[in-house]
């Protein structure tokens, strides 16, 4: 077992190694338990908050989160960005980077408030890489039009645009598919104001009917209690 093995730096290299092999030969599963049995032995060596258990963190959460165990992944990154705000304080220049990953995880999976959140702390944090940006803000962009928040998706999306263009120029990948979600925001945009005028026609509709019913009722309402009135005058003659 692991806590029968000896803590040598020399058995974490063979183990990291190792599990590269296997996530290289995809087989990320594999790769885990070795990386895993690698986290422990580091933790023995350096402590639970050093350099290398972060990075040991963050390799496993990839090797997990291939290997569809998403639970397990996501306590492994939560860990790392801890460690990483304890070692190197708020502006620890990976966390922007692992906020991104993480909304990623929740992005894919459909929880869409959650990885707007996740999108925008990665944001806020410093990043001395552009392209990681414009990164960050196209899949901002994207979990914005998932919300059918497509005014700030246009918004943030031109952030992405032009960031790759001026790094990658316009005939990268990146640059056009970028102004393809940029076209497809803007018609969606459209969409969305024209139905919701139509939404709000119908609604209007909708009270004006409700107005018109409780006048009737009213009218026919004091319709029976004036005839009510009579009946009694009548009956006292």
């Amino acid at each position: 077992t692991i806590t029968e093995t000896s803590a040598h730096p020399g058995v974490v290299r063979c183990l990291d190694l190792m599990a590269s092999i296997l996530f290289d030969a995809n087989q990320p599963a594999a790769a885990a338990v070795n990386a895993e049995k690698a986290l422990e032995l580091l933790v023995q060596i350096h402590g639970f908050d050093s350099s290398e258990v972060v990075s040991a963190h963050i390799a496993l959460f990839q090797m997990l989160l291939a290997s569809g165990q998403i639970r397990r992944s996501v306590r492994h990154i939560r860990a790392a960005l801890y460690l990483m705000e304890l070692l190197g304080g708020p502006r620890h220049v990976e966390l922007s980077s692992s906020y991104h990953k993480l909304g990623t995880v929740y992005h894919q999976a459909g929880h869409f408030d959650t990885a707007l959140r996740l999108y925008e702390e990665s944001a806020s944090r410093d990043c001395t890489d552009r392209l990681v940006e414009a990164m960050i803000s196209k899949s901002k962009a994207m979990v914005l039009g998932s919300l059918s928040e497509f005014k700030k998706a246009i918004e943030t999306e031109k952030d992405a645009f032009q960031s790759f263009s001026l790094l990658l120029g316009e005939e990268h990948s990146l640059t056009k598919t970028s102004d393809q979600a940029l076209q497809k925001f803007m018609k969606l945009a459209v969409e969305h104001s024209t139905v919701k005028v139509e939404e709000e026609k119908l609604r209007q509709r909708a009270v004006e009917a409700d107005l018109i019913a409780s006048e009737i009722e009213a009218a026919e309402a004091a319709e029976a209690e004036k005839k009510k009135k009579n009946r009694k005058r009548r009956g006292k003659k």
